[in-house]
């Protein structure tokens, strides 16, 4: 079976030997319905590697994953430990130095990352194209939820393909370009909305603020400002310069605090209830995390100078047609 533009060939009854990669820290609540999640995957148990790897966790997670790998001796589950907390991408390439030796494919997914029963198998019918390295996740539950209320779906690569669409009112593009390649495909993507947009059409984009207080903070005690999963964050400056570059003005710009508000150590229903600063207070009380007390502490100085907020809007419309430019693309 051929599929897409490239041709690719599938094969559903392909089924390399898999490692599947799990980090986690203080995932107690969820670790057992995760790897219960795995079991349910309709693919070869004896073709399936787990591979825990723990950050030095508080609250019994690493025992819970003990207890969870020796009630089930047919499943190969490995638990690493770490003895300290060092991040993300430290624990991702510790775990990789022990991916077993016959396994083909590597695949890492999030405790709270639950998949259907299809999952793997959907993964692997594209893996077994010889030209294929890596594959995302697929969109395709969430097209069908749009089609159904009557939302056109359009499935791109930003980075890659034109979007073929022209007319539109309103384009929303929030928290995406701070995931992209600069400078090589942000031109081409800000370029891509402006022709899809009608003349006069509304562009609302939001992305994370390099200089916010957060941020300054993290670079101050050591730490990698930019999160993790970003590949460049930017400036107020640096956003405003890029849109009037694809041909759009600003009509509304501002600092947003909420996720100065929202991105806490809290329980599902602590989120429901945080309205304002003193429900921030309260949940720093309850929660002392070290995340908690900073923005607690932090949130005064934010709301007085909203240039230390975490999140840049910007409502612009297009004024004009994209000026062409050379762009070079790597691959």
């Amino acid at each position: 079976m051929s599929v897409g533009a490239w041709n690719l060939k599938l094969d559903q009854a392909y089924t390399p030997i898999i490692a599947v990669v799990i980090p986690t820290y203080n995932e107690a609540k969820l670790i057992r319905d995760k790897l219960n999640n795995l079991l349910q995957q309709v693919y070869p148990h004896d073709k399936l590697h787990l591979i825990v790897i723990d950050s030095a966790s508080t609250d019994g997670t690493p025992e819970a994953e003990q207890s969870w790998i020796q009630e089930h001796p047919h499943i190969n589950a490995t638990l690493l430990r770490e003895p300290i907390r060092r991040g993300m991408v430290p624990a991702l390439n510790y775990a990789l130095k022990h991916i077993p030796g016959d396994a083909e494919v590597v695949i890492f997914t999030d405790v709270d990352s639950f998949w259907t029963p299809d999952t793997l198998r959907n993964i692997t019918k594209y893996i077994a194209d010889p030209t294929v390295g890596a594959v995302d996740v697929e969109p395709e539950p969430y097209m069908s939820i749009a089609e159904r209320c009557g939302v056109k779906v359009v499935k791109r690569d930003l980075e890659r393909e034109r979007l073929d669409i022209r007319g539109a009112d309103c384009a929303v593009f929030t928290e995406v370009i701070e995931h992209l390649h600069y400078y090589y495909y942000v031109p081409h993507v800000l370029s891509e909305i402006n022709k899809s947009l009608k003349p006069g059409g509304y562009l609302i984009l939001t992305t994370p603020n390099i200089a916010s207080l957060f941020r300054r903070l993290r670079l101050i005690l050591g730490k990698q400002p930019i999160y993790q999963y970003h590949v460049r964050e930017y400036t107020a400056s640096e956003v405003l310069t890029m849109l009037e570059e694809a041909g759009f003005k600003p009509v509304e710009f501002y600092y947003s605090a909420v996720n100065d508000l929202t991105y806490v150590n809290a329980e599902p229903e602590d989120y429901k209830r945080l309205r304002g600063y003193a429900y921030l207070l309260k949940l720093a009380i309850k929660k002392p995390t070290k995340l908690n007390l900073l923005l607690a502490s932090a949130y005064p100085l934010v709301k007085l100078i909203p240039s230390l907020r975490m999140l840049i809007v910007v409502i612009s419309q297009k004024y004009r047609e994209p000026a062409p430019t050379a762009t070079e693309r790597w691959g």
